[in-house]
């Protein structure tokens, strides 16, 4: 019932070796073979009617990993925000649309993975850990005053909103940038009128996110590092990708305090 390996890598062009094959085989469960070795001709009769659905024909189609399969589903429509209602109120039409466009426009696939976790309720904080008795304690990371959920780590936190308005005075200092802090614009990281302006949001949200596995404080110090860094690695790929102007579009109002930093 059952294609040989050597006619199925022939017919379907996949990759892998005759153990994977096999293995996949091995996992099959054995009334389900049954049931197919009694009605050859019925499965025969179905295999020439079953529509691939689309991830299943990128996996047969892409020979250098799952990019394709992955921004598949980050861009697609979703109702995510539906899921933060309870704690941000109602979401409009327009601010759905935002919420997909904000997205789609993160570039370096580690922010959007993160942001992507934000906008789904799936990033791991100490109240979900808690939950699955995997720690002893759901307190926040800086205050331990409240359960440690996703709003309150970036949101709701004390020490964490006397960090954005430290930020927010820096960015005003030294980029003259208006760093407008809301619930909303700091769990979605809309887009503003400048990408650099979302971009400092998720790169705050991800400075926070890491600084609490280090047991440090939040400081303007440790978030410029980490935006230093991030400012150099585009700057590096600009210059070998030959879009400079792009870039010093995109950084103008910070290129300076970060190169003299």
């Amino acid at each position: 019932m059952f294609y040989d390996f050597h006619h199925f890598k022939t017919l379907f062009n996949v990759r892998g070796t005759i153990l994977d094959f096999q293995g996949v085989i091995n996992r099959i469960p054995q009334n389900w073979k049954n049931l197919l070795n009694n009605n050859v001709q019925t499965c025969i009769d179905m295999k020439y009617n079953v529509t691939r659905p689309k991830h299943v024909e990128l996996i047969l189609k892409e020979k250098k990993g799952c990019r394709q399969i992955y921004e598949s589903f980050i861009k697609r429509e979703n109702n995510s925000p539906n899921r933060w209602q309870r704690d941000l109120g109602d979401i409009s039409k327009d601010e759905r649309s935002q919420y997909n466009l904000a997205l789609n426009n993160i570039k370096e696939t580690k922010l959007k993975d993160f942001q992507f976790k934000i906008n789904n309720r799936i990033l791991a904080t100490k109240s979900f850990l808690f939950k699955i008795n995997k720690i002893d304690s759901n307190r926040c990371s800086f205050c331990e005053l409240a359960s440690e959920s996703i709003k309150h780590l970036f949101v709701d936190c004390p020490k964490v909103k006397d960090f954005w308005d430290i930020l927010k005075n820096w960015l005003q200092l030294n980029g003259n940038i208006n760093l407008n802090i809301t619930d909303k614009n700091i769990v979605f990281a809309w887009p503003h009128e400048s990408d650099l302006i979302s971009y400092l949001i998720i790169i705050a949200k991800y400075y926070i996110y890491k600084t609490k596995f280090k047991s440090k404080q939040l400081s303007i110090q440790g978030f410029c590092a980490l935006l230093k860094q991030k400012f150099k690695n585009e700057q590096y790929i600009a210059k070998i990708n030959n879009t400079y102007d792009k870039f010093l579009k995109k950084w103008s109002s910070l290129v300076h305090p970060l190169n003299t930093m």
